[in-house]
């Protein structure tokens, strides 16, 4: 799922702490989805991570509701595999992976 998240979430994503920060985020980041893998999500035109945007809409990373920045990212199960694409993120459920028969030695893969 696609989610906005805020800076201190955004810079736990990437994977600093409070004690790189030099500071204690006021709320714990990324609680809201702890569940999850989270990776930014892509522009499709120019495969770079998509650029913050302003935002007075709650963080749906930590709950924040301090106006600012907000990172796009995908909120993914864990169970879910990612491919990097030509152009974005292909996220698919391992529902997509059938196990299929290799034709030559009968044997099962996925």
């Amino acid at each position: 799922m696609n989610i906005a998240i805020c800076t201190d979430c955004h810079l736990a994503a990437q994977g600093y702490d409070s004690h790189e920060l030099g500071y204690t985020p006021e709320r714990e980041p990324l609680t809201l989805v702890d569940t999850y893998d989270v990776i930014p999500n892509f522009d499709i035109y120019s495969d770079n991570p998509m650029e913050p945007h302003f935002s007075w809409n709650p963080c749906q990373g930590c709950g924040s509701t301090l106006g600012g920045n907000r990172y796009d990212y995908l909120a993914l199960e864990r169970e879910q595999q990612c491919i990097h694409g030509l152009s974005a993120w292909l996220c698919m459920g391992p529902q997509h992976y059938p196990s299929r028969q290799d034709e030559m030695s009968g044997r099962y893969y996925s």
